[in-house]
């Protein structure tokens, strides 16, 4: 969702057209939205390892009803106050599971650890795709570099699922 979230107008004018530039910012905020509802389905899932699906079930209610409210709330103020109420519900769903959720996103240090990856990616794709005029070009060149700097620095910080990743993607290319 990061890689989305920086190469949005080049996405946008290679899918859509230049007609459609303006929807690249909506494609951005949904982009954020994305990584909440991540969280959020983690935590959903260690609600369902810990057997505590009832209060899940009840934590769910609220979170739809939050839904159809911001819906209710944003809908006549046109499309971008919309889109930001449903990353503000992504947000609130996340932090409503995480209230009563016993294991803390702050002990999760994969979490941060893949976040601050996607950080230094985002700020790479960033400044390349600035200096790259095609869209087609812009978005192969940067997304494979992001990706090279995320694996990167997953596989420096010793994040053992990229690890996976990398032993058996070098053991292919043997």
């Amino acid at each position: 969702t990061i890689l989305m979230m920086v190469l949005s107008e080049r996405i946008v004018l290679i899918l859509l057209g230049k007609e459609w530039l303006f929807s690249a910012s909506i494609l951005k905020i949904l982009s954020l939205s994305g990584l909440f509802i991540i969280l959020e389905t983690v935590n959903r899932s260690l609600f369902k390892i810990e057997a505590r699906t009832f209060q899940l079930f009840k934590l769910e209610l609220i979170k739809k009803a939050f839904i159809v409210l911001t819906i209710l709330a944003t809908y006549r103020f046109g499309i971008l106050p919309f889109v930001y109420g449903m990353v503000l519900s992504a947000v609130f769903s996340f932090l409503l599971n995480q209230y009563f959720i016993t294991i803390k996103v702050s002990e999760y240090k994969k979490v941060f650890q893949m976040l601050l990856n996607g950080i230094l990616m985002a700020v790479s794709v960033f400044f390349v795709n600035r200096y790259i005029d095609n869209a087609y070009v812009s978005v192969i060149i940067s997304s494979i570099i992001g990706l090279l700097i995320y694996f990167s620095f997953s596989f420096i910080m010793g994040v053992r699922e990229q690890k996976w990743f990398f032993l058996i993607l070098t053991s292919k290319f043997k």
